[in-house]
């Protein structure tokens, strides 16, 4: 970990605000600068704080694999100098792109005008899910990481990255958001700052929320603020704490959405060719190297690039300039992909791809794998609005109702369905895993809801709108001064905010103080005090095998759990012991890396079988039971 100075170490607010900068490419810096130059003439604030996280964090990505991977070693003025100059070289890019355009936007409606007091419905709908959203964000924090992946996967990957060093069994997943948490520790010099790093990961669900800001001011549509509505909703009441679980869904799903949007906007010619498909590509390369089902978004592009004969034409030199989108795409994100390849065929790296998409399924045929979709992940998830059966009628009439426009029919049969039947056949085992498109969905359900309004309104009133209502709506004036303020401000906000956190008083030892406070306080208290007094006395006398995340959170205890820095892929032979329900003492020496465990801590449920045979026939010893939890010490004979 790289040495800080003096004052960023007694200054942690400030060491966050300089970390969030590096994370946007310094676009708020920038932003009195930039703002009356292309691109961001052209996208505005809304759009082009998005944009610039999403170079950001993609420059800080290839920033971290040349210094670690070719150099193996940098310092943070260095990741700092190579992140700037990448995110710089991208920026120029797209300004290059950019013609010089005078068409006037033409005004495409996504649907038809809306009387303003639809409009004030849909704000008060996106503002009430807002405050539903903010209400469990701060219910839930300040908090460290503790759902599984994120503990054993994505945040280790993180640390690992943040140490120099290339992670250990990456199976085969991209690594943007992990060196994008590492970044973050560099700033601070200290990987324990997780409550840091969780406010962190709240801006991928309020980068979309920018996004949906920005297609109703730009569109004049109500249907972005309802799907705004609908996106803080889902991450609420469908998605629990995904948001800022440190998992990397939700992130991808930022990128998709952004990849999508400036297709979009290409195709209403709200914003030149060039810049849609070179902006979106660059956005696509951030989606497949945060999670592997951001692919969707290149799916997207090479379909819109190859079917899309307007937005091709719309192109000085439509095939030169696709293939240079093409290309920037495969050299941003086609390395990492072979590094990976190379390295599971080196035997340092495996993949576990053909367990999730087929192992983990059993012997169920396709049809097997849609049925148990739909009556498992997404029931359960839909069961935190209530009821599943409910919930699933509103949605699918507001889907229907969505198909009155062309671009309904696209967005619900061209993407939203044939990912969701992609990922009901192959990676249900999660229903996180459809998030990429649950952006999208958002903006189709926002559509229906649009629609519905607009149908009761033309039955209440049994004609059309007015003209004085329609330009009251369309003339956008209230929100052009708003954004005028925005801009005017957004130099003296980053000089108030700088000076604000080199003056407050927290230093990054008081950060990493509640740090350690909150490890012993996460998940199930009781119980972790009760292992800490174990691990104490009579004290763990060998490893712990554990289903519960404390283990792993908490820094006295995580030392007493196998190393996860191993080949995670069970043999064959240890999924049919496992499948078969063999006695423990059958089961630890088909797992080498298990040599050296001589407890195990699970919630009931797993493994049910196996302990209460060991506990009858004397192989195994209950040393502790709470709230669900079972400590056993294992006693096979040697």
């Amino acid at each position: 970990m790289n040495s800080l100075p003096p004052f960023l170490k007694d200054h942690a607010l400030l060491a966050a605000w300089l970390a969030f900068l590096h994370w946007t490419a310094y676009v708020p810096l920038a932003w009195s600068l930039i703002r009356g130059q292309a691109p961001f003439k052209l996208l505005g604030l809304t759009l082009g704080l998005p944009l610039g996280l999403a170079v950001g964090l993609l420059s800080n990505f290839q920033a971290f694999f040349i210094l670690v991977v070719a150099a193996q070693h940098f310092t943070l003025p260095t990741l700092i100098c190579l992140s700037v100059t990448l995110s710089g070289c991208m920026l120029a890019l797209l300004c290059w792109c950019v013609p010089r355009w005078h068409e006037p936007p033409p005004t495409i409606p996504i649907s038809k005008a809306y009387c303003s007091a639809t409009v004030w419905l849909a704000a008060l709908a996106a503002l009430a899910a807002l405050g539903l959203f903010s209400a469990q964000v701060f219910a839930t924090t300040p908090n460290v990481f503790v759902a599984w992946d994120s503990v054993v996967s994505w945040n280790r990957w993180a640390t690992e990255w943040s140490e120099q060093t290339t992670p250990i069994f990456t199976m085969g997943y991209p690594q943007l958001l992990p060196t994008g948490l590492a970044s973050l520790y560099s700033w601070f010099g200290s990987q324990k700052v997780e409550p840091v790093a969780r406010w962190f990961m709240l801006v991928f669900p309020l980068g979309t929320c920018l996004l949906f800001l920005d297609g109703f001011h730009r569109l004049k549509n109500a249907s972005f603020l309802w799907g705004m509505a609908c996106w803080l909703v889902m991450l609420r009441f469908a998605f629990g704490d995904m948001a800022d679980s440190g998992y990397a869904d939700v992130p991808a799903s930022f990128f998709v959405a952004l990849a999508a949007y400036l297709l979009l906007l290409g195709h209403l010619r709200q914003i030149p060719g060039e810049l849609a498909f070179l902006g979106s590509a660059l956005c696509c390369a951030g989606a497949v190297l945060t999670k592997q089902p951001g692919g969707i978004a290149w799916l997207l592009w090479l379909i819109l690039a190859a079917l899309h004969a307007p937005m091709r034409r719309s192109l000085a030199t439509p095939w030169r300039f696709l293939l240079g989108c093409s290309l920037v795409f495969v050299t941003l994100a086609v390395p990492w992909y072979a590094y990976t390849a190379w390295k599971i065929r080196q035997g340092t790296d495996v993949t576990n791809l053909g367990y999730l998409v087929s192992t983990i399924h059993r012997d169920r045929d396709a049809l097997e794998r849609l049925m148990q979709a739909f009556q498992g992940p997404v029931t359960n998830a839909l069961e935190g609005f209530g009821s599943p059966t409910v919930t699933a009628a509103v949605m699918t009439a507001l889907l229907l109702l969505s198909l009155h426009t062309r671009l309904g029919h696209i967005l619900v049969l061209a993407i939203c369905l044939p990912y969701t039947l992609l990922w009901a056949v192959l990676f249900s085992y999660d229903i996180r895993n459809i998030m990429p498109v649950i952006p999208i969905l958002c903006l189709v359900l926002g559509m229906g809801a649009s629609r519905t309004l607009d149908l009761v309104a033309q039955f209440v009133r049994r004609s059309e709108p007015s003209a004085t209502d329609r330009t009251a709506l369309n003339d956008g004036k209230g929100w052009q001064l708003a954004l005028g303020l925005k801009r005017g401000m957004m130099t003296s906000v980053v000089l108030a905010v700088s000076a604000l956190s080199a003056l407050l008083p927290l230093s990054i030892r008081d950060i990493e103080y509640l740090h350690l406070r909150l490890q012993r306080q996460s998940l199930n208290p009781a119980l972790n005090e009760a292992l800490l007094s174990y691990a104490n006395s009579p004290g763990f006398n060998g490893q712990v095998v554990t289903t519960y995340a404390g283990m792993l959170v908490i820094d006295e205890l995580k030392n007493h759990v196998p190393s996860f820095k191993t080949n995670p892929n069970p043999s064959p032979a240890l999924q049919q012991a496992l499948l078969t329900e063999k006695s423990w003492c059958e089961i630890q020496p088909l797992a080498p890396h298990w040599s050296n465990v001589r407890y195990l801590l699970l919630h009931k449920p797993f493994m049910q079988a196996v302990v209460d045979q060991g506990l009858r026939d004397g192989t195994l010893h209950m040393e502790l039971e709470m709230d669900g939890v079972r400590l056993v010490k294992t006693q096979c004979p040697a």
